[in-house]
């Protein structure tokens, strides 16, 4: 039977069996990520999750007048002040909340596994088209199961609809290219929209198909091509839309890219070793060596080049978002499916490979034994990982602050997440953050001067009641703070966890 020619009078066998593996693999993917998902969100950037859960609660609380009348009051507060985004899983979530008649944390962290995994589902079209049915189960094994993957994809953020919609658009564009109707034109271009429309971010990974058809069909091509120009505008125009009343009639994008363009950094030999780190941690260095090695597999010029468009458009993104990509792993989430599909003609060279050398049955069988024991331990490293994290009891803990502290009060606070924590547990919205040291340096950097101690101090505190430290190491680190408030404040109450400053009381 042979596994890699769809084209053989084999096919329509051929075809159950690919199937079959993909419905295990597609099963098993989805089984993991809901493993102890009930678990509180703070597993995977929780600042980025819990940002995403209290516009997710103001969108709930609008459309509830029921209710305790302060907590919906504080929900309506965080909301305007936070949403900067079209409503995406946050919206979904609040959808969800309103038919339940309740908030349920984990459900859009189920939502966020089911977008990931359909992801791979057009993820294994795209690559078995350039590639073989083995082709497309290799990429779709590897985007599936890669750790990163598995514990980015169940996070309550809109990365992962993003990356499903940006391989969905992949699908299309590559669709278009073979066959030039009108479909793939609606595939493409509505999937392209929504992904930028939902996370503007994604317009990167979209260039990268469009510059990849750019070089595959040429410029003069494409420009004569209503599809094409249909297409563009269907990608472009919910954004357009959007922007436009962001930014002239409600006003909510205005700061919505500041501290982002640090081009300074490009000659900077720390941000390449910072953006190899982050490699490693998103798909490893054995994966990206292949990944770029793999390119070269693909049977003819035209499929190379599309590939390259999007390794480009990854590119392209790092060097536009320097800072962010030495800093946080998720901006690299794209390159998981870009390599996922770089790989997948060398799965299919090692096949090919094995029929060439008339391996028997039994050499078959070893061969995916071997595979399939290799993603059992992974499976299981992953397990470990969720099993051995529990923060439910944080809840009460926060929620012991928030109670200690009064939900009127007016409270600066040196703590995780930029207060996300403290504002969506304790029920405490705080009028000030204290920056992090990471913070003040990242407005240096931007070329912001930043006043002396005792001024900012001054400035920040006028009217609070209280200052809660929760990050007790990153208040060990900031001495000049830690010496002030000891020095000029009676301590409120302290935890083991948390000391609360009295400001009312010099």
């Amino acid at each position: 039977m042979n596994l890699s020619n769809p084209s053989t009078n084999s096919t329509r066998k051929t075809s159950a069996w690919i199937y079959i593996i993909l419905g295990v693999l597609i099963t098993t993917a989805l089984a993991i990520r809901v493993y102890d998902i009930t678990d509180l969100p703070l597993d995977f950037h929780p600042t980025r999750q819990l940002y995403t859960a209290i516009v997710a609660r103001g969108l709930y609380y609008q459309n509830q007048p029921e209710g305790s009348s302060w907590q919906r009051q504080l929900a309506l507060d965080a909301l305007k002040r936070e949403e900067t985004e079209p409503p995406s899983i946050d919206g979904l979530a609040a959808i969800s909340y309103s038919l339940i008649g309740k908030e349920i944390l984990w459900l859009p962290r189920v939502y966020s596994a089911i977008f990931w995994v359909l992801g791979g589902i057009a993820l294994f079209l795209l690559s078995r088209q350039l590639t073989s049915d083995i082709g497309g189960i290799t990429a779709a094994a590897i985007y599936l199961f890669i750790p990163y993957g598995v514990i980015a994809s169940r996070s309550f953020q809109p990365d992962p609809l993003m990356t499903m919609l940006i391989i969905f658009s992949w699908w299309g564009i590559y669709n278009w290219k073979e066959q030039q109707k009108w479909k793939w034109v609606l595939v493409a271009g509505i999937s392209a929209g929504m992904a930028i429309f939902f996370k503007s971010l994604a317009a990167f990974s979209i260039l990268g198909a469009y510059l990849g058809l750019l070089m595959v069909t040429g410029f003069k091509k494409l420009f004569r091509s209503k599809q094409f120009w249909v297409m563009i505008l269907l990608t472009s125009l919910p954004t357009i839309g959007y922007m436009i009343d962001g930014f002239f009639f409600s006003g909510g994008l205005s700061s919505l890219f500041g501290l982002r363009f640090f081009p300074g950094l490009w000659f900077n030999p720390v941000f390449y070793l910072q953006w190899m780190d982050k490699i490693q941690a998103v798909v490893g260095l054995g994966f990206l060596v292949l990944g770029l090695v793999g390119i070269f597999f693909f049977d003819r010029k035209e499929k190379i080049k599309f590939v390259l468009g999007l390794w480009i458009g990854y590119l392209l993104f790092g060097f536009v978002f320097a800072y962010y990509f030495g800093t946080h792993d998720y901006y690299h989430l794209s390159l998981v499916p870009i390599v996922a599909i770089s790989i997948s003609p060398i799965g299919q060279a090692l096949w090919e490979k094995l029929e060439v050398a008339q391996s028997g049955r039994f050499t078959r069988a070893a061969v995916g034994f071997i595979l399939l024991f290799g993603v059992a331990i992974n499976l299981w490293n992953i397990r470990t990982i969720f099993h051995k994290t529990n923060y439910r009891l944080q809840e009460a803990a926060w929620t012991q602050i928030g109670e200690i502290l009064g939900h009127n009060s007016s409270v600066i606070a040196l703590t995780q997440d930029y207060g996300y924590r403290l504002e969506y547990f304790s029920w405490i919205n705080p009028a000030e953050y204290w920056p992090y040291r990471g913070d003040t340096r990242l407005r240096e950097l931007a070329g912001i001067p930043q006043p002396e101690f005792a001024a900012r101090f001054a400035d920040q505190i006028k009217g609070m009641d209280y200052f809660l430290v929760t990050d007790m190491d990153e208040f060990n680190a900031q001495k000049d703070l830690k010496e002030f408030l000891y020095q000029n404040f009676p301590v409120y109450q302290e935890g083991m966890d948390f000391v609360i400053f009295d400001l009312r009381n010099r």
